[in-house]
Formats: structure tokens, C-alpha cells, sequence
């Protein structure tokens, strides 16, 4: 169970998911206008909304159940939490094509099948993540983002606008399933009620954790067409979206394989195995996301040049770093929750959530009649900062949370002195060709400065990489 060994193969996953997310926002931000963008990213976020409400939770606390309750955890999480939902969605896009205003009767009930198709998906991807089965999940993950890249550009190519766009997501996710059915279902024996009550009270705290989670990171794009207009809503989705984008494949990665290594070790050998597979999930974020997230604000005028379409290159140019450094501080809370769910104490994990929400949302309303979209990505970093403050006070009480090892965060940041260094004098280009000389050599920059400071120090950095792919715990991992 070697976090590397997942986490390349989960990485993989995600680049192809990655690629197909990139290949849709370059093409529908060209094909649609703002106006048409943003109601499309409304309603992706309010599905989003209320699959949150109902996959969060559920998933994470049968992830918890797993690995001592394995049939009985999948069958209690589907028939007692996933098939009511479904089977409310289908009386929802019923009641949307009969009574809906006729203007949103389509998309409404397009919404709501979306939501069903997005649960099924989330709960086989779930089991194949629980199961500790990471090339299976990369499978079904690439399937259904080149499916939604083919049919929903497809069917915008072909003129249906924001309609087609939800219908290729939803058909991209259900021919996934209809791939995978032996997979997720599973025979309904194996309900255990007993069992659903304790992933109920484990998993409600994070239902709500998962509201105030959307809203922090999507309710500003609701506030914004309230506020001002769906134009500029989708103006500053397609920035956040960018960025969400680019570090989404490595805090994916960590959250994918890390999760369930770290319970499963807590689970197995106790508390100073799930603290070791914690360090490395704090050396990956160290080695991995910070470099990304300041790469991605040295480089800005060049990824959204390649990305994004003319009308919304503006924007996006200014925001970039901004978002950047509120998805860091997001990334950095959500890591130190994870004490929280080892802890069995998701109450905290409401908490933290709850105050980043409220502060983002509070001044979101302060901001946003002032300054417009760019209240609302000052309002994200000043929220979720202050949420991870939060969880920094109250870790101690849930789980002795490891500190970083010191030798990882030096030579992570000197690798990011040195990365900057190179990238500085290119920041103002834009031309696509710069991309095939200045990354590739900006990524050498780093890992190199990175390789030399830890076999200057002693560290052998080869021997520690062996030792990760083959899930040993050697003397550098574990200090």
C-alpha cells in the first residue's frame, strides 16, 4: 500500500481528466459568450450543491467503515443513502418538465438527471477508492472525462448550447456506470441497519460540512449574477475553473490515494502508522501542490492565453493569483482535517468548514457591490485562511497531528526559490510555443534544486522514492 505507487497511478488519472477538463473550458469558453458560460457553470454548481449534501458524507464515512465492514458498508451506503436520492431525482425531473417555467423546464430537468448520474458514478468511484484499488478508479475516472470532453464539445459543436453541455456530462457519467454495474451493485442482504446508523452519525456532520464547503467555494459565483450579472458570474467561473483545474490534479492525487492509505493504516497498526502516511501527505503538498500553485501564478499569461477565450483572458489574468492563493489555503485546511475524520470528530470538521464559509459569504455580500468579481476572490482567501487557522487550533484535540519534516520543507521551498527564479523573466509571455520550453524546464529547475539540497543533507532521495514505491517506511519518510 505504497502512497507513491498510488498516487503515480492516480496521477496519471487525473492528467487525462485534467486534459479533457482543459479541452472543455478552452472550447466552451470560445463557443459560448459569457452570458451562455455562466449559466452553464450555475448549473453545474447547483448540481454540484446537492450532490455534495448527498455523496460527501456518505462516501467518506463508507470509506471510514470499509476495511472492517466491507459488503456491508457498500450495501448499507447504497440502498440506504444512494438509491432514495436517485429515485428523488427521477420524481424531480418529472415535476420539472410538468410545472417548471418553460424557459428553464429543459435545463431544470437536465440538472436533475445529471444528479443522478453523478451519484452512481460517485459511489462506484468510491468503492474502487476504498478498496484500495486505484487502476480501477483511473479507469472509470478517464472513461467518463473523455466521454463528457467527446459528447458535450460534440454537442455544442452541433448547437444546443448550454442543454447539450448538460446533456454530455450526464450521458458521459451514466455509460460509466452501465460499464461498471457489476462493480456497484451489490445484493441488498448485505444492508446492515446497525451499521447505517453509526455511518449516519459519523457521516451527518459532514453532510453539513459539505454545505458550508459548496458555498465557500461556489457561492460567490450565485452572489456574483445575483449581485451583478450571469455575464459576469461566468467571466469569473472560467477563472476559478482554470486554476481549480491545474491544482485539482495534485490535490485529487493526495486526497485519492492518501485517504484511504492513512485510515487504512490508522485502522490496521494504529496511530503512528496513519501519522507516517500523514507526513508523506504533508511532504507531497510541500513538493508537489506549492510548486504548482506558485508555477501557475508565475505563468499565468500564458496558461490563460492557451485556455481560455478572448473575452474572458482579462479577468482571469488579474484573478489568477489571488485564487491560487485561496485554493493553497484550501488544500492546506482540508489536509489538516483529516485528523478530524481519524479522530472520529467530523464536528470539528463542520466547524472549520462552517467558518470559512461564513466569512467568504459575509463578505462576499460586503464586496461584491464594491469590487465586483474581484470581492469575491479576496473574500475566498481571507475565508478559507481563516479556516485553516481554525483547524490548526483545534487539530490537537482530535488527532497528534505530525509536523513536516524539516529537511522536505526547506529544500521544497529552495526548489521553489530557484523554480521562480527561472520563470520570472518569462512571466509576460504568452506566445503557445514558450509553453514547450519554459515549463519543461521550470519543472527540471525544481526537482533538480530539490534532488541536490536532499543528497547534500543526507537524505538520498532515490533510496526515499524506492522505499515509497514499494510502501516502505524508511528513516526519511518517517521522520
Amino acid at each position: 500500500m505504497a502512497l507513491l505507487r498510488h498516487s503515480g497511478i492516480y496521477f496519471l488519472a487525473r492528467i487525462l481528466a485534467g486534459g479533457a477538463s482543459f479541452a472543455i473550458i478552452a472550447a466552451y469558453t470560445r463557443l459560448l459568450d459569457p452570458h451562455a458560460f455562466g449559466e452553464l457553470a450555475l448549473a453545474l454548481t447547483g448540481v454540484g450543491f446537492f450532490s455534495g449534501l448527498i455523496v460527501y458524507g456518505q462516501m467518506t464515512a463508507m470509506l471510514r467503515y470499509l476495511p472492517a465492514h466491507s459488503a456491508a458498508a457498500r450495501a448499507t451506503t447504497l440502498w440506504g443513502l444512494i438509491l432514495p436520492a436517485v429515485a428523488v431525482c427521477c420524481v424531480a425531473m418529472v415535476a420539472f418538465l410538468l410545472a417548471a417555467p418553460e424557459r428553464w423546464r429543459v435545463q431544470l430537468a437536465l440538472c436533475a438527471g445529471l444528479l443522478l448520474a453523478t451519484l452512481l458514478h460517485q459511489f462506484q468511484l468510491a468503492i474502487a477508492q476504498g478498496a484500495l484499488r486505484p487502476g480501477k478508479y483511473a479507469l472509470l475516472g478517464s472513461l467518463e472525462s473523455v466521454f463528457d470532453m467527446v459528447l458535450g464539445i460534440g454537442l455544442v459543436l452541433l448547437g444546443y448550447g448550454v442543454p447539450g453541455a448538460l446533456l454530455g456530462t450526464t450521458l458521459a457519467a451514466l455509460a460509466t456506470v452501465a460499464v461498471n454495474w457489476r462493480g456497484w451493485w451489490i445484493n441488498w442482504k448485505f444492508f446492515d441497519p446497525v451499521l447505517g446508523r453509526q455511518m449516519l452519525r459519523f457521516g451527518l456532520p459532514l453532510i453539513v460540512s459539505a454545505l458550508f464547503g459548496w458555498l465557500a467555494n461556489f457561492g460567490d459565483r450565485w452572489l456574483l449574477a445575483a449581485f451583478v450579472s450571469a455575464d459576469k458570474a461566468g467571466l469569473y467561473a472560467a477563472a476559478y475553473d482554470l486554476q481549480m483545474n491545474l491544482l485539482g490534479v495534485p490535490m485529487a492525487v493526495m486526497a485519492l490515494a492518501g485517504v484511504p492509505l492513512t485510515i487504512s493504516a490508522y485502522s490496521e497498526r494504529g496511530t503512528q502508522a496513519a501519522q507516517a502516511q500523514l507526513r508523506l501527505l504533508g511532504a507531497f503538498i510541500i513538493l508537489i501542490v506549492l510548486p504548482e500553485a506558485v508555477g501557475i501564478v508565475m505563468t499565468g499569461p500564458l496558461l490563460v492565453n492557451i485556455f481560455l477565450g478572448t473575452e474572458f483572458r482579462p479577468l482571469a489574468l488579474s484573478l489568477v493569483p489571488i485564487l491560487v492563493s485561496a485554493t493553497f489555503l484550501k488544500a492546506l485546511m482540508l489536509y489538516l482535517n483529516y485528523g478530524f475524520v481519524l479522530g472520529a470528530r467530523t464536528d470539528l470538521t463542520l466547524l472549520s468548514m462552517a467558518s470559512a464559509a461564513a466569512i467568504n459569504l459575509i463578505l462576499n455580500v460586503i464586496l461584491i457591490p464594491h469590487y465586483g468579481a474581484w470581492g469575491s476572490a479576496v473574500a475566498a482567501v481571507i475565508g478559507f485562511g481563516a479556516g485553516l487557522a481554525i483547524t490548526a487550533i483545534k487539530i490537537g484535540r482530535a488527532f497528534p497531528f505530525p509536523l513536516p519534516d524539516p529537511a522536505i520543507l526547506a529544500g521544497g521551498l529552495l526548489g521553489v526559490a530557484a523554480m521562480a527564479g527561472w520563470l520570472l523573466p518569462f512571466h509576460h509571455v504568452t506566445a503557445w510555443s514558450a509553453a514547450f520550453y519554459v515549463i519543461p524546464v521550470a519543472i527540471l529547475v525544481y526537482f533538480g534544486t530539490v534532488f541536490l539540497f536532499l543528497h547534500l543533507t543526507g537524505r538520498k532521495p532515490l533510496e526515499l522514492m524506492r522505499g515509497l514505491w514499494n510502501g516502505e517506511e524508511s528513516k526519511s519518510a518517517a521522520a
